[in-house]
């Protein structure tokens, strides 16, 4: 294949983008649209929740680096929930020892978080339906549904991304 047709086929007069050129598509769209939305959010500080959890790293980071206090961290006794969610955790923690304080870190992480499931949403449903259309509908829904944006700009609710 030549020039432009090593990134599309033509069948029955409809354009149909390779397997390849079509996710990073569908990806780079992805990012645009959620960059779009949800650049609000980028610039918000911390709330609620979040302040709990930024101020318990804030003062026992090198404590949690050291093998300590483990278990009022992992099963979130801090905000006082019993709550085992491990991966969120450490994903917080990661969070806090790359952005300290910096709000825009932690907002920018569930961003992409969100456009990563969004992606998810989108292969799957195209292995679903085997339809390019109704996969990319399906996945703008999902990115774009408003019940979604709580999640994606507060910080402490990374688990609902």
């Amino acid at each position: 294949m030549n020039g432009l047709h090593q990134f599309y086929q033509m069948k029955n007069s409809v354009i149909v983008f390779t397997k390849r050129h079509l996710y990073l598509s569908v990806f780079i769209f992805l990012v645009a649209v959620s960059a779009l939305v949800y650049l609000p959010a980028l610039t918000a500080y911390f709330i609620s929740d979040d302040l709990t959890q930024v101020s318990f790293l804030y003062f026992n980071s090198a404590d949690l680096l050291n093998g300590q206090k483990w278990d009022q961290w992992f099963l979130g006794i801090l905000d006082g929930y019993l709550y085992f969610r491990p991966a969120t955790y450490a994903l917080t923690l990661v969070d806090f020892l790359a952005w300290n304080q910096l709000a825009f870190g932690y907002h920018l992480t569930n961003v992409i978080l969100h456009i990563l499931s969004s992606f998810l949403v989108f292969l799957i449903s195209l292995q679903w339906t085997r339809n390019q259309l109704t996969a990319l509908a399906t996945t703008l829904l999902f990115a774009l549904l408003p019940s979604h944006a709580g999640a994606v700009s507060w910080v402490a609710a990374i688990t609902d991304v």
